[in-house]
């Protein structure tokens, strides 16, 4: 409904602008002319009109038919015949009106109202033509546009490919080592070490095949990468998972964005310190509809870990969580009550379901 609005709109102001142009071209030869009478010149408003409106109606006729052709293609042709036909019609009203004068007045007349017309013509044509240039420079920014999204999109899924490349060598080797220490000691605990890894790397091929995976499998990824953790760390780490009632856990959601903020916690915030640590993640749907991710630990803190990190995975993170879910999304660290750091992501349903 609002393009055909937008349409109608525009179509009536392109006829307003070829009336207008007419009516400046009949004014200005009138003005420049001595022999005009009053009379006359109403006649010579009536047929600069004719000129005008058979120039536009050829234009938007023929751009019709051959829309995908070249602007001097689709404006110089029907503009050649709009002005044909416009002379025709200026002969025959001229003839009606006038059919009582003489071959050299009514010549005479008819050679002004070309002149008058080939003026109002010019100023149809460049308007018509402008406006075109004006569509093709904003249609070629959209393309531009949208081969940019799509390179930024495509680097993106680049990110998460080495992330996912990243993540399973690394657990696959220090988990190996792990379990091949409890096999011979421990065997239930490196029964329940192979179970967890197998889940992840389960969990890690799902997420590998799609874009989007759900807030559950997200969620399960962790708890299977907290569990081998636990377990290299001896149960150092106690986990407490709260997903509030309201909260829908089979919405789409990028894989891989908050494993990395768990990765975090556990290696620069509860492995430096020395006593056993608390990891909670909390989830839940504001009132604004706002999906809110806290993850926090009672760790060393900020600034106080023993590894020497970069910033790339929480920088990926904020890249990702912008890009996917818009500048209303937000991640923020801070240190908390507890000593440690808390990490809150907020996303709100709208651009949830915008990403499938």
């Amino acid at each position: 409904m609002n393009g055909q609005s937008k349409n109608i709109k525009a179509i009536i102001y392109s006829q307003l602008v070829t009336l207008l142009a007419c009516t400046l071209a009949a004014i200005t030869l009138i003005a420049l002319s001595k022999e005009w009478t009053f009379y006359n010149a109403g006649h010579v408003f009536i047929i600069s009109y004719s000129y005008g409106l058979c120039v536009h109606l050829s234009i938007g006729i023929w751009n019709g038919y051959f829309s995908d052709r070249s602007l001097l293609f689709r404006y110089s042709i029907p503009s050649a015949i709009g002005f044909i036909i416009g002379t025709l019609m200026q002969m025959l009203i001229l003839h009606y009106l006038y059919g009582s004068k003489s071959s050299d007045e009514l010549l005479s007349w008819l050679d002004q109202g070309l002149l008058y017309s080939i003026l109002a013509n010019a100023v149809i044509i460049f308007y018509f033509y402008n406006q075109q240039q004006k569509v093709n420079i904003q249609e070629e920014l959209k393309v531009t546009q949208l081969q940019q999204a799509a390179k930024e999109k495509e680097l993106l899924h680049s990110q998460l490919r080495l992330l996912q490349s990243q993540i399973e060598p690394h657990f696959l080797f220090n988990t190996l080592a792990n379990l091949k220490a409890l096999i011979a000691l421990e065997p239930t605990r490196a029964t329940v070490l192979l179970d967890n890894l197998t889940a992840l790397l389960r969990q890690s091929l799902k997420q590998s095949q799609k874009e989007t995976i759900t807030l559950k499998d997200e969620l399960k990824f962790c708890e299977s990468y907290i569990a081998i953790q636990q377990t290299r760390l001896e149960d150092r780490i106690s986990v407490n998972v709260n997903v509030s009632a309201n909260v829908n856990q089979q919405q789409p959601f990028l894989p891989l964005l908050l494993q990395p903020i768990v990765e975090n916690a556990i290696l620069h915030g509860i492995e430096p310190a020395s006593g056993r640590c608390a990891l909670t993640i909390d989830v839940q749907k504001t009132e604004a509809n706002v999906l809110e991710i806290t993850i926090e630990d009672d760790g060393v803190g900020l600034g106080n870990s023993s590894h020497k990190g970069h910033g790339v995975g929480l920088k990926n993170v904020r890249t990702r969580l912008r890009s996917f879910y818009g500048d209303d999304s937000q991640l923020s660290i801070m240190g908390n009550s507890m000593g440690g750091v808390s990490v809150l992501l907020n996303i709100p349903e709208k651009a949830l379901n915008l990403v499938s």
